[in-house]
C-alpha cells in the first residue's frame, strides 16, 4: 500500500484467492526494550565474536551472519542464517553452521561472506592453521548450511609461507567469488593478488600489483558483468601513498591496471573502499591528506577507468573539514547515488558525519556540502549504513554519553529530513556495552543490528531488529485476531478484531488511532474514481481520513471512495474503511462491510488490514499482516404464504404469493402421499422462480413449498392438499426420509433433516468424493419424528474440511439413504 514514506507490497493474488491468513506472531522473538534487546542468534557458552560489517541480507527478509567461536580447544568459523522472525532459517542449526572446526589451538579471524545466488553463501576468513603465517581460506555453505567444498575449506590464496593478513571479497554473479588479498613478502615488500573462486571451489590466481614497496588495504567489488574492480594503496608515488584501481573481466584479464585514481595529488591517499554502482561501474572513497589533514575523497569510475561526469580528476572532496577524519563507509541509495559517512574529530571527541551524493557527484538537495553532523560520540567509531529501500538510509552509531557503550539508530530520508519518530543523534537500540556493531538492511525498510557484549560474563553474539523509524523491535503493528461472520444477518458484514500494538500504552510515543483498510477489486476502485473519487496515494493521509469521514456523514464528500493502489498490481487495491481511536485497550474490533458475499462459485473472501498510527506523527504507521474472512447469510426466507391448491379435471393448480426478500432465488415444491413426508431430492417436484405450478396428475397429493435464497438457505415448508390451505408444520412421518442439505452449497457447515416413522438407531456420516469418511455427525437412538442435525464444517480431527463434493449417508440398520452437497470455502 504505497503511501509516504514507505511502500508496502500488496497481498499476492494467490493468497487472496485461497483466503490465507498471514500471522503476525513472529514479532514475539524481538524485544522492544533497548535494555533487554539483543537476541542470542547462535547461543553458546563459549566466546564468540563478530566481524563488523560482515553480515549480509539474504534477500528473503533474513540475514547471514559470520562469526568466530571458541570451541574449548580451538576456534571455529561459523555462519548463522536468521529469519525476519529472529529464528534460525529452516535447516540451520540453532548454534549456526560450521565452515571450519578446529581441534587445535590455532587462530582464525575476520570471516566475511557473499551470497552464492542459490540460497547459500561463500564464506572467507584468515586462517593460521599453518602455525607460522596467515592464509586465506574459503567454504561454501548451501541453503541449509551444509558445507559444499573440502572439509574445513579450500585455500583461497597463493600457496606460500608469506603472511596474507588482509583480504576483501565480492560475489562474481555466477555462483563464485573474487578474493583480493595482501601478501607480505618481506618487511619492505607487500603485493596484491586476486583469487577467482569457482562455484565448485577451485581457484584462479591473478596478479594485481607486484612491484617493489608496499601495496596494501585491498578492496574489491563486482562490475555486474562477471568481472571485478580491485583497489589498493601504494607507497611508490613521488608524493606519498596513492590509491590505485584495476579492472578484471569475467575471463580474469585486466582491462586496465594500477590507475592512480588520485591523479598524483600531494600527500597520502589510502584506505580505499569500493562498492558496485549498479551500472557496471564502481564508487570508490578513500582517506586523503592532500589538504594537510585527513579528509574523505571519492570518485565514480566506469568500465574504462574514467571518472563519471561530475567527478573531478583525482577525486571529489566529500568531507569539507579541517578536522581529522577516519573510518569512512559507503552504501548506495538505490537511485544511482550513494551515502557516505565518517568520524570527525572535534577537540577531544568525535562527531559522526555523513552526506548524500547524487550519481553525478553533487550533494543531494537538503544536505550541507561537506557533510552533516549525525551524532556526537567519544568512541572514535563511525556509523554503519543500511539502505531503507526507499532512497533513505538507516544510520547505526556507537554512543558512550550514557556511561556505557550503546548502539543507536536514526533514519535519514533522501532530502536530509528525518523519518517520522526518528531523532537527531539516533534512538538507543542496544544498551548493553555493545561493541563490534554493524547494521544490515532487512529488505522491508528496517534493519538488523548486530553486536557483541558480555551480558553473560562471556563474549557473545547478539542481534536486534529496528523498524523503518529506528525503533527497536519488529515494528509496532497490531496483530489481527480474526475476521468473523456476523451471525443472524443477511450477510455482507464481518467483525474485524485485532490485538493492540505494543506501543498502544507507551506514554511517550504511543498509538493515536487504528486505520482499517479493505482490499477491493481494481475494477471497483477505478469505477469509484470515475464517479468522482480519488486515489488516496494522491492525497495526504489526513485528507483521505477527512474525505471518508465526510462520506460517512453524507456531506460534500459523500460520493468519494478512496483507494490505495500499487502500480505493480493490476488486480487489487486497498480501500480506506475507517479510523478508530486508540484508548489503551488490549483488543479492538470493528464491523465492516465485505466486498463480496459467500455464494459458491467464486472467491468469497474479503481481505482486511489494520494500520497503527503514532499519536505524535500521523505519517508514522505500522501495518498488520493482511487477514481475510467472509460473511454468511444466516437468515432463511420466510415461509411462502398463502399457499393454495385447487384440483379440477385431474389437474392440481398451486399458487402462492411472492416473497419480499431481496436475495430470494426461487422456490422448491415437494410432493408426497401424506402430511408426514419430508422434503427431499426424492420428493422434489419443481424448483423455480415462479409463484405457480400445475401438477398434471390424476391423483390427489400433499404438497410442501419452501423459499430459497441465493446462499442456499431454505425456509420451513408450507403445506397444502388439493382441497385447500393447511397450517404450517409437519405431522408424524409415515416413511423414512433424508432431506437435502441446507444451505447447499455450504460454506462453514450445513444442516441435515431426516424423518423416522418409528424409533431407530441412526448413523449419519459424511464422505468426500473419493469415498473417504470425513466425519460422523450422528450415531444414536432417535425417537420417531423429524430431526435436524448441524455440521460445523470440521473433519474428525477438528480441522476445517476442504472445498469439494461431499456425500451424506444416513443408515438405520435396515435402510440407507444418501444425499450430496458442495462445500466451498
Amino acid at each position: 500500500m504505497p503511501r509516504v514514506p514507505i511502500r508496502s507490497p500488496l497481498l499476492s493474488l494467490a493468497a487472496v484467492m485461497l483466503g490465507i491468513t498471514l500471522a503476525g506472531a513472529a514479532q514475539a522473538a524481538w524485544s522492544h526494550d533497548p535494555i533487554t534487546s539483543g537476541l542470542a542468534f547462535a547461543p553458546n557458552a563459549n566466546a564468540q565474536y563478530l566481524s563488523p560489517d560482515a553480515p549480509v541480507a539474504d534477500g528473503n527478509g533474513g540475514v547471514f551472519i559470520p562469526f568466530v567461536q571458541w570451541n574449548g580447544t580451538g576456534y571455529d568459523i561459523a555462519v548463522q542464517r536468521m529469519t525476519a522472525a529472529g529464528t534460525p532459517a529452516a535447516g540451520w542449526p540453532a548454534g549456526g553452521a560450521l565452515a571450519y572446526t578446529s581441534a587445535t589451538f590455532t587462530s582464525r579471524d575476520a570471516p566475511h561472506l557473499v551470497l552464492d545466488g542459490s540460497g547459500g553463501v561463500i564464506v572467507v576468513w584468515k586462517d593460521h592453521r599453518s602455525g607460522t603465517h596467515w592464509e586465506v581460506y574459503a567454504q561454501k555453505l548451501n541453503s541449509v548450511g551444509a558445507p559444499q567444498w573440502a572439509l574445513n575449506g579450500v585455500l583461497a590464496s597463493v600457496s606460500s609461507s608469506s603472511d596474507k593478513p588482509q583480504f576483501a571479497m565480492c560475489a562474481d554473479g555466477a555462483g563464485g567469488a573474487f578474493v583480493a588479498y595482501r601478501i607480505d613478502l618481506s618487511g619492505t615488500d607487500q603485493d596484491i593478488h586476486l583469487s577467482h573462486l569457482s562455484p565448485g571451489g577451485s581457484s584462479t590466481i591473478v596478479t594485481v600489483a607486484v612491484p617493489a614497496g608496499f601495496q596494501s588495504d585491498p578492496a574489491v567489488c563486482s562490475d555486474g558483468l562477471g568481472g571485478c574492480y580491485v583497489a589498493y594503496d601504494d607507497n611508490l608515488g613521488s608524493t606519498g601513498l596513492e590509491v590505485r584501481l584495476s579492472h578484471f573481466n569475467a575471463s580474469n584479464t585486466a582491462t586496465f591496471s594500477q590507475l592512480d585514481i588520485s591523479a598524483g595529488a600531494t600527500g597520502d591517499q589510502f584506505n580505499p573502499l569500493l562498492i558496485a554502482d549498479g551500472a557496471n561501474g564502481a564508487w570508490m572513497i578513500w582517506r586523503d591528506a592532500r589538504t594537510g589533514n585527513f579528509t574523505i575523497y571519492g570518485s565514480r569510475i566506469d568500465l574504462a577507468g574514467t571518472p563519471h561526469l561530475g567527478f573531478g580528476t583525482g577525486g571529489t572532496l566529500i568531507s569539507q573539514t579541517a578536522n581529522l577524519t577516519q573510518n569512512p563507509t559507503i552504501v548506495l541509495d538505490g537511485g544511482g547515488g550513494a551515502y557516505v559517512s565518517w568520524a570527525e574529530q572535534v577537540s577531544t571527541y568525535f562527531q559522526v558525519h555523513g552526506t548524500h551524493l547524487t550519481g553525478l557527484g553533487y550533494t543531494y538537495p537538503g544536505w550541507t556540502y561537506g557533510g552533516d553532523t549525525f551524532a556526537y560520540t567519544t568512541s572514535g567509531e563511525t556509523a554503519g549504513l543500511a539502505m531503507d529501500g526507499a532512497g533513505g538510509v538507516l544510520v547505526q552509531m556507537t554512543d558512550t554519553h550514557l556511561g556505557i557503550t550503546a548502539l543507536s539508530v536514526m533514519h535519514v530520508l533522501a532530502n536530509r529530513t528525518l523519518a517520522p519518530l526518528s531523532l537527531n543523534g539516533g534512538r538507543i537500540a542496544a544498551l548493553q556495552n555493545a561493541y563490534n556493531g554493524s547494521i544490515t538492511t532487512d529488505g522491508a525498510g528496517g534493519a538488523f543490528l548486530l553486536w557483541n557484549d558480555y551480558r553473560t560474563g562471556t563474549e557473545g553474539n547478539y542481534a536486534a531488529k529496528v523498524d523503518r523509524y529506528g525503533i527497536v523491535g519488529d515494528g509496532a503493528a497490531a496483530v489481527s485476531a480474526g475476521v468473523k461472520d456476523i451471525p443472524a444477518d443477511q450477510g455482507g458484514n464481518v467483525r474485524l478484531t485485532w490485538n493492540a500494538s505494543w506501543m498502544d500504552t507507551d506514554p511517550t510515543w504511543g498509538i493515536g488511532s487504528y486505520w482499517l483498510w479493505r482490499q477491493a477489486p481494481l475494477t471497483l476502485a477505478n469505477a469509484a474514481v470515475r464517479a468522482g473519487g480519488a486515489w488516496a496515494d494522491a492525497m495526504q493521509p489526513t485528507d483521505a481520513a477527512a474525505a471518508v469521514q465526510a462520506r460517512s456523514e453524507g456531506t460534500s464528500g459523500s460520493n468519494v471512495r478512496l483507494f490505495q493502489h500499487d502500480a505493480a498490481s493490476a488486480v487489487y487495491a486497498w480501500e480506506f474503511v475507517a479510523a478508530q481511536n486508540a484508548n489503551a485497550n488490549p483488543k479492538y474490533s470493528y464491523v465492516a462491510r465485505t466486498t463480496t458475499d459467500s455464494i459458491g462459485g467464486h472467491n468469497p473472501y474479503t481481505v482486511f488490514m489494520v494500520e497503527a498510527h503514532s499519536k505524535l506523527d500521523a505519517n508514522a504507521f505500522w501495518q498488520s499482516a493482511p487477514d481475510s474472512g467472509y460473511s454468511v447469510d444466516n437468515l432463511p426466507p420466510v415461509i411462502p404464504s398463502p399457499f393454495t391448491a385447487n384440483r379440477a379435471a385431474g389437474v392440481t393448480r398451486l399458487h402462492w404469493n411472492r416473497n419480499s426478500e431481496v436475495d430470494l432465488v426461487g422456490y422448491r415444491l415437494y410432493r408426497g402421499t401424506d402430511a408426514g413426508f419430508v422434503p427431499s431430492a426424492a420428493t422434489l417436484l419443481a424448483a423455480q422462480p415462479d409463484t405457480g405450478f400445475a401438477d398434471m396428475t390424476g391423483s390427489a397429493y400433499v404438497y410442501k413449498l419452501t423459499a430459497v435464497d441465493v446462499h442456499g438457505n431454505e425456509s420451513p415448508a408450507a403445506i397444502v392438499t388439493a382441497t385447500g390451505t393447511l397450517a404450517v408444520g409437519d405431522t408424524q412421518p409415515r416413511e423414512l426420509a433424508f432431506a437435502l442439505a441446507s444451505p447447499n452449497p455450504a460454506h462453514a457447515g450445513t444442516a441435515f433433516r431426516f424423518a423416522l416413522p418409528q424409533a431407530a438407531r441412526v448413523r449419519v456420516a459424511l464422505y468426500d468424493a473419493a469415498g473417504r469418511e470425513v466425519r460422523v455427525v450422528d450415531d444414536a437412538m432417535r425417537a420417531a419424528g423429524t430431526h435436524s442435525l448441524t455440521w460445523d464444517g470440521l473433519d474428525a480431527r477438528g480441522n476445517a474440511a476442504t472445498s469439494g463434493l461431499y456425500f451424506a449417508r444416513m443408515s438405520t440398520g435396515e435402510r440407507t439413504l444418501v444425499t450430496r452437497f458442495v462445500l466451498t470455502r
